[in-house]
Order: C-alpha cells, then structure tokens, then sequence
C-alpha cells in the first residue's frame, strides 16, 4: 500500500461458527478501510503535484509521506497555510526548544493574539517540516529534472560560445570574467563591514533589550520612563544602523555592485531581524514582574493599574507588585534562541521551529555549488546580452526606435536573470544555509510561475518577506489606522494597509538599487508601486482563466525588459555623459534623460 495502511496484521478469518452476518460486516468494515485509505493516497499524489504546502521532511531533508498525527493534526485546525504541525510523522522531526517556560507562551499565541499584540484578529504564522516545491519536483518529476537540465546545457551552450567569441574577437578567452572579480571587489572591506553589523546586532541589541526588559519596574520608580528611553535608544540604533553601511559603501569606500549589494541586502537583514524579536518579545517583557515585586500566589492586588493586555500604563513599584503565573513570567528568552534567529533562514522570531534530526552535507555542497554557477551564468547572461547593446549609449542623442528595440531584446535575459537568481538565492543558497541549521520549514518560495494575476506573484515570489510585511507591516498598519481613525476594520482601511505594504516595499526596493547602482534612477518604484499595485487590484477575477498565467507572463517578461533597458542606459550614460556635479539636481534628474537633452 505504499504510504497507507500495513494491512498484514489481518489474519485470514476462521469462518467456523461465525455467522454470515458477521463475516459481512468484518468484510464491509475492511473495505471501508481500504477505500479510506486509497482517497488519502490520491490526495496527497494530487497535493505534491499542486505546488501545495505539504511537503514534509525526513531527517536530513528526505520527503515522507504524511501519517496519521500530522493529518489529525491538519482535520483538527484546518487545511490553510498556517496550521501548526508536529513534525513530520510525529517522532521524525523535533522543534528547537530555546526555554521550556516558553511552551505556554507559544501555545497561547498559537491561538491567535497574544504576545505580537494581534488581539486574535489576524492569523499568526506557525512552522511546520515543509521541503521546498522545487526540491521536491526535481525529485518526483522526471519533466522538472528535464527542465533543469536544458538550463544546465543553455549554460554550457553559452559558456563556449562565450569562448569562442572571444578567441576569435580578442585572441583570449574568460576576459569577460572580470565582470565578477570586479562587481565582488574589495572583499576584506564587505567582511569588515558585515562582521561589525553582526557583532552589534548579535551583542547590543541583545543585551540592550534584555537589560531593559529585566529593570522596567526596578529602576526610575515609574515604566513609563524606561520605556520612553528603551524607545529612544533603539529608535537612535536602527536608524544609525541604517545610516552608517550606507555611507561607507557609497560615500567612504565606494565598493562595486556585488560587494555593495551584499552589505546592503545583510543591513536590510539585520534591521527586520531586531524589529521582529523587539516586536515578538515586547509585549511579553512588559507583562514581566521580577520576584521582588511579586506577591504570594492566589492572591489579588488592589493597585493593579493594567491595561487588558497585562501591560502597565504606569505608575509606582508599588503599584506593580502582583501575582504572576511564573511560566509566563519570563523577561527576555534565552540568547541561544536569539542566536539560533539570526542565522535562521526566516524574518519571524519564535521561540522555538520545526528541526529535522541530521544534517545532509551532500544536500548542502550541491546547493552552494549551484549557487556559484547561477552567479557565472548571470556574469555570461549580462556581458553576452547586455552589454554589447548599451556599452556605447550616452555618445549619442536618445533614440525611441533604438530604445523599443532594446527592449524586446532584454525580455530574454532579463526573464533568465529573473529565474536565475530566485533559483540562486531564494532556492539554492536558503535550502544550503536551512540544511545546515537544521531548519525545516523551507517554503521560502512558492509556484509563483503558475501566477494568474500579480496578487498571486507578490504573495508566492519571495515568501520569507512577504510573511513579514504580512506580519509587521501590514496587520500593524491596519490596527494603527483603526485607532487612528477611531473607525472598524472595514475595506477601505484594508486597502490603506495594502498601500502602505506597496508603499514601504517599493521604497526599500528603490533603495536597494540606488545603493547597489549608485545613481537615483526611480524606475522600479514606478512601477513596482504603480504599474504593479494597480494591476494587483484591477485584475482580480478568473474570467479568462486560461489565458490569465499567460498574460501574466506577458507582463512580466514585458515589465523586465524595460527595467533591464532603462537601468542599462542610466548605467552607461553615467559612465559616457557624467554630470558635473555643481548642483543637487544633477544627482536626481537620470542622466539618460540629462545627456538627450543636452544633445
């Protein structure tokens, strides 16, 4: 039977003395068992095939079928994207345990509320021993593993072309290669960098918060006071942690692309990281009472002064002096949880997640090789493609016909580009860094290829920062608005709070191609938060749902051509027609739209 039932144990029955009756309803019962068990194994053939989320991990990343626990565990929650699990089978995957005076505290956040403020009106995200779609497709599915091979081949095909071309143009060949050692110039420097971020991050913040959480009620004689300072303090910290990489890597340094894109990226990293264990923890650490202060248990304090959500407002020591429940009465977690958090491929703190029992180092070096090679393809991708088109653009005056063919010649590599590098980071380098911690929650992504509307893509194309836009930004905006306005959660509060998710993501993305390309350039806000929220929210229905993933694919092979024409020519319009740099509007008009004007 494969997955389902070991029917072994059925003994072939002695029908002596037994009745007709009796041997009907034995028969009729393992029938009903059989069928039972023949729809659990077409569902789950249908569901591994559906891009869904049950796909569960084997110690050391091998896929297992699903048992009884894990569906009891789903029939009894419900089947949405959210529901807690066990582990894979019940014993074959354990959780990482940071405190064990923890446990109450996650079950009751589990239910929804509780310790990230959500009061119970949105759905907190639970982990679960999920692998990734494309581990699993390459695995079952002989036409996936064909797909993946005929991109092995284009890259080979394109590597000794690539060769040739140049032997024959130049007389030497991996000349093109110095697009990578340049682009990941000054090594030691990003090390430096990135050592410093992490230090602080790993130390400071640490230690800065539990200091504040364990001392609230001890020192000042009132909260309100170190909460205000608390606020300060790590308000002045994040944004000097913001500030400084970036001027040391544009202004101090001047460090290439690649290299910047790395310092970059890790700043952005460690700046959601510390939002989300301040966020998680906050509401917990403020419930906090050290023992001085507590009373005896069973025993009521008249001068509470509490909000409902057990946080005080205000007010004395004395005022604070109550009886707790000692497993909840927890000040900061554990620093092993708050290492484990930073390493982890995830933007959400829990105090504990789903591990698998072993480490597979065949899993991983195959996955980091695969990501060395996406970075070579993309090299050959951009000096074959790319280059060759803009390298002389800024010499000359601005010609429409010469951009609308650039453009329909960039949907190709930039559609490879695309693919290649979720493949890389979001697939190849997050399954590496997930295997080797031992994480076995890998839904990074999801079939975001199938989309049908660009809702669909935003949700499934990067899930590890959509779950915290969807957790922090999102659901924080809608309940800031909500007291804000002093109004019900309604539709149009839930369409502010979409907005303001665009808003904030289209500027971060903005932000990180200013860095990385060293001009301000603003194509992708456009439309990133033009183009694409108003596609999001217009196309909505399946009318045309046969032709809905193709013209999605349209769009966005049509969206990357342009943002690979027009960053192509800012790039070598900057090189070819520099600004003179007397004024600040020399720095804000593009100098692809500068240099035709003044040609």
């Amino acid at each position: 039977m494969g997955r389902g039932e070991d029917l072994s144990h059925y003994e072939e029955p002695n029908y002596d003395g037994v009745s007709n009756t009796s041997m009907e309803l034995n028969l009729d019962d393992l029938r009903r068992r059989l069928i039972r068990k023949i729809d659990v194994e077409v569902k789950e053939t249908l569901e591994s095939f559906s891009g869904g989320d049950d796909f569960l991990l084997h110690p050391g990343g091998r896929i297992q079928g699903k048992g009884g626990s894990v569906n009891d565990l789903r029939s009894q929650q419900g089947s949405n994207e959210n529901v807690a699990s066990t582990g894979s089978g019940g014993a074959t995957s354990e959780q990482h345990h940071c405190d064990e005076t923890d446990k109450s505290a996650a079950e009751r956040t589990a239910r929804g509320g509780g310790d990230a403020g959500e009061s119970g009106l949105f759905r907190r995200k639970q982990f679960r021993s999920r692998e990734s779609i494309l581990t699993v497709l390459l695995r079952q599915s002989k036409n996936i593993r064909t797909i993946y091979n005929i991109f092995a081949a284009v890259l080979v095909h394109l590597f000794i072309s690539t060769c040739v071309n140049d032997w024959l143009k130049n007389k030497s060949i991996f000349w093109k290669i110095e697009i990578i050692t340049w682009n990941f110039g000054n090594l030691p420097i990003v090390i430096t960098i990135w050592l410093v971020m992490q230090v602080s991050t790993l130390l400071v913040v640490y230690h800065l918060y539990s200091f504040w959480a364990t001392n609230r009620r001890l020192l000042f004689g009132d909260v309100r006071i170190m909460d205000t300072l608390f606020l300060v303090i790590y308000i002045s910290y994040q944004t000097a942690f913001f500030v400084v990489p970036a001027y040391l890597c544009r202004v101090s340094y001047q460090l290439p692309p690649a290299s910047t894109l790395i310092v970059i990226l890790e700043q952005l990293r460690f700046l959601m990281k510390v939002h989300s264990f301040v966020r998680e923890n906050a509401a917990r650490s403020m419930r906090y009472v050290p023992k001085s202060l507590q009373k005896k248990p069973n025993t009521l304090s008249t001068n509470e002064g509490s909000s409902p959500s057990g946080d005080d407002s205000g007010g004395s020591l004395s005022s604070t002096s109550r009886s707790v429940n000692a497993e909840d009465n927890i000040a900061c977690p554990d620093f092993s949880c708050y290492l484990y958090f930073l390493f982890a491929p995830t933007l959400l703190y829990r105090d504990e997640y789903p591990m698998t029992d072993s480490i597979d180092w065949n899993f991983v070096r195959s996955n980091f090789i695969q990501t060395a090679v996406c970075i070579l393809y993309a090299a050959f991708i951009v000096s074959r493609f790319i280059f060759p088109v803009f390298s002389e653009f800024g010499t000359q005056a601005f010609d429409w016909e010469l951009f609308i063919q650039s453009v329909f010649s960039m949907i190709l590599p930039g559609t490879l580009l695309l693919v290649t590098f979720h493949f890389m980071f979001l697939h190849s380098w997050l399954n590496a860094c997930a295997e080797m911690l031992r994480f076995a929650d890998r839904i990074f992504y999801r079939d975001w290829w199938t989309s049908t509307s660009y809702g669909q893509y935003y949700r499934t194309w990067n899930v590890v920062v959509h779950d915290f836009l969807k957790a922090y930004i999102m659901y924080d905006s809608e309940i800031l608005f909500v007291k804000l306005f002093g109004i019900k959660r309604s539709k149009n509060v839930h369409f502010l709070s979409i907005l303001t998710v665009f808003l904030v993501s289209a500027l971060v993305h903005e932000y990180v191609i200013i860095m990385a390309a060293g001009f301000f350039f603003p194509i992708l806000f456009i439309m990133f938060s033009g183009c694409g929220f108003w596609f999001m929210i217009l196309v909505q229905n399946n009318r045309f749902d046969r032709f809905q993933n193709t013209i999605f694919w349209f769009l966005l092979t049509i969206g990357m051509g342009v943002l690979i024409c027009w960053y192509s020519q800012e790039w070598y319009a900057q090189q070819n027609c520099p600004h003179k740099g007397e004024f600040l509007m020399d720095y804000l008009i593009p100098r692809s739209v500068a240099c035709y004007w003044e040609k």
